[in-house]
């Protein structure tokens, strides 16, 4: 039987891995909590689902998600963006192993360099989040876990090439004890790519006609845990990430390619430091848990391109300490857990000069289950800011499960904040863009409501949600220009507070369907309507998108799989007159196989855009045809 709608953090003081009869979330709720103790709309996937479909970026896997869209600007390096039920890609907070790994610079994080080698699952969480997760969570939470082993030991290899002279490899392992543990992972790959440009060099500045659009990254990371006594623990987590990608020329301002891409030698880097630390007492049997934790993250990027913004680079960091103290009492037919945490974060951007900025946020979590069937949880959250006003944010959530009737009812809402970037608020790429020092935080209130529901003894399993939100004072980059401290020019373009409010609803669906022991299906359905203040649609939007995944055990050794993406119509600019440019819909096949050669190795390949699909992501911007890959899969876990 499937467990509930979930689709296939490793939290660093949890001490135990979560049972294989109850699926454990961490996203959304103050301690580890079951699903269906969860009124957030959260969806997870699974490694075996991400594994099966060969999703090899997170972006991938993140558009079988209801309610998300991605969009991918460029070749395979490119940026990519996620936007959560319709709101911006920075109103997303995205957590590796439950540590912020967004850009301090411009508050958001390219998806693009986060691959899926050795994750065990990713969590997404949809709404506003603020009141646990601060600025950024305006949209929601997205928290990517890599495999721990708590209690035995692993050991997986990859290693695959294909189209566009592509090659990846990836190796993970560890070891633990049931107390104390230690694994780690690393993985690169590295692409020729595709040509993004219709136009050519011939338009533009020097270039190679037909130039491919290349990328390359590597990552690694380690993370363990050390019981220093029954009652005190600690645990430990860094990672490392490099990211190379090649662009092509954007033109503006009164050219003869406005608006339009055409080849050259662009070129972009990034490398991202993660380091983070917890200490975990435990006591009164473990009703009583004290977390102090600390993390750090810098970043640094450097671009070289021929857009209008010309080279320039950043450089930031974030610093965060967290303390956090929960206390579970009562009886069994009415258990409360009650959490109060703090957080000092403290940020720095810039290159020849820092910019800095400071937020204390204190909160308090309240978690109830009742008859062991409706489960409550409700924040409220106060945070304090040196660069703009305070913000008082909350959320209150209900999962109510019926009894022997195979259905849950969940709701949510809550209130969401995402403060300026530093590139929003103190500029870039000086004779380009000026920073707006008065820009205000933007604001919204948000909530949904649905019901899921088990058929044919819980093989097939359906979730139904309605969501609506509303941004006050969405900041518009571009929008508007300011007067230039050192003129010539008078003026420079700059981001400003919309006046008015973004209007934000729709529909998820998700099913999951296990036909046979050997056939399973997985699929969703959005539907969203987010518009602008002045009533116009958001772009990269899509009013509609779906997806299905099919996995099918043809044979005792071989598996064949199935996956399709229908993006629907949607807008995007156009440099060139800054008008809204529609975009055709699209549906992308993926073919895959597998077969198993050993009990540790398997040999696998799959088609990317089976159907050679003509399609564009962005206005101007070509997109890679039919592609095939194969590789080979080692895996061997062993449980004490």
């Amino acid at each position: 039987m499937l467990a509930p709608l979930v689709l296939g953090q490793v939290a660093m003081a949890q001490s135990a891995p979560p049972s294989e009869a109850e699926v454990v979330v961490v996203t959304g709720t103050a301690v580890p909590t079951e699903y269906e103790k969860v009124g957030n709309s959260i969806t997870v996937v699974g490694e075996e689902q991400i594994e099966e479909q060969g999703y090899t970026n997170v972006g991938d896997v993140l558009r079988q998600v209801p309610g998300v869209a991605i969009n991918r600007t460029g070749g395979f390096g490119g940026q990519t963006q996620v936007r959560i039920r319709g709101a911006e890609a920075n109103h997303t907070v995205v957590l590796f192993n439950g540590v912020d790994v967004s850009d301090a610079g411009d508050g958001e994080t390219d998806i693009v360099t986060l691959t899926s080698a050795n994750v065990d699952r990713i969590e997404v969480l949809r709404g506003p989040q603020s009141g646990l997760y601060g600025s950024n969570a305006l949209a929601g939470v997205i928290n990517i876990i890599t495999r721990q082993k708590f209690d035995g030991s692993y050991v997986n290899a990859n290693a695959e090439a294909g189209e566009f002279s592509t090659w990846r490899l990836s190796a993970g392992g560890g070891i633990g004890d049931g107390t104390n543990y230690i694994d780690g992972g690393a993985a690169a790959y590295d692409t020729d790519g595709f040509d993004i440009s219709a136009l050519g060099a011939a338009l533009g500045p020097p270039g190679v006609d037909g130039d491919k659009e290349g990328a390359d990254n590597q990552t690694a990371y380690v993370s363990g845990g050390y019981g220093l006594s029954p009652t005190f623990r600690v645990d430990g987590f860094a990672r490392y990430v490099k990211t190379h990608g090649e662009g092509d020329g954007q033109g503006c301002c009164g050219g003869t390619v406005d608006g339009l891409w055409y080849d050259d030698a662009s070129e972009f880097d990034t490398e991202t430091y993660n380091l983070a630390g917890t200490g975990t007492l435990s006591l009164m049997d473990g009703a009583w848990v004290t977390i102090f934790g600390a993390n750090y993250t810098h970043t640094t990027s450097d671009f070289n391109d021929h857009t209008p913004f010309g080279t320039f680079a950043s450089e930031g960091e974030r610093k965060k300490y967290t303390l956090q103290s929960s206390y579970k009492f009562g009886a069994p037919d009415f258990l409360s857990t009650v959490t109060g945490f703090a957080e000092l974060k403290q940020e720095e951007d810039g290159i020849d000069f820092k910019n800095e900025r400071e937020l204390v946020g204190v909160g308090v979590n309240y978690a109830a289950e009742i008859n062991k069937q409706l489960y409550l949880n409700a924040t409220i959250r106060h945070d304090s800011n040196d660069m703009f006003d305070d913000d008082t944010t909350g959320g209150a959530a209900a999962s109510w499960v019926l009894a022997n009737s195979g259905t849950r009812l969940h709701a949510s809402g809550g209130t969401g904040v995402t403060n300026p970037s530093f590139f929003e608020q103190f500029g870039f790429s000086p004779g380009s863009f000026i920073g707006n020092p008065n820009l205000t935080p933007e604001k919204a209130v948000g909530w949904d409501a649905g019901v899921e529901q088990q058929f044919l003894n819980g093989d097939l399993v359906v979730d139904l949600t309605y969501f609506q939100s509303t941004l006050e004072d969405e900041i518009s980059f571009g929008s508007c220009t300011l007067p230039n401290p050192n003129p010539p020019p008078a003026t420079l373009p700059s981001s400003c507070n919309q006046n008015g409010e973004s209007d934000r609803k729709g529909v998820e669906l998700s099913a999951a369907y296990e036909l046979s022991d050997t056939l399973s299906l997985i699929g969703s359905y959005t539907w969203l309507d987010a518009t602008n203040p002045n009533g116009s649609k958001e772009v990269r939007r899509p009013e509609n998108a779906a997806t299905i995944d099919a996995s099918w055990q043809a044979m005792p050794k071989l598996k064949l799989n199935l996956g399709a993406v229908y993006n629907g119509d949607n807008f995007d600019t156009d440099f060139a007159t800054f008008t809204a440019v529609k975009l055709d819909s699209y549906t992308l096949v993926r073919l895959g196989a597998s077969y198993q050669l050993a009990d540790t190795v398997e040999l696998y390949g799959r088609v990317e855009n089976a159907t050679d699909e003509d399609y564009r992501e962005n206005f101007g911007v070509l997109t890679p045809g039919t592609a095939f890959y194969v590789g080979f899969r080692l895996k061997q876990d062993m449980t004490h």
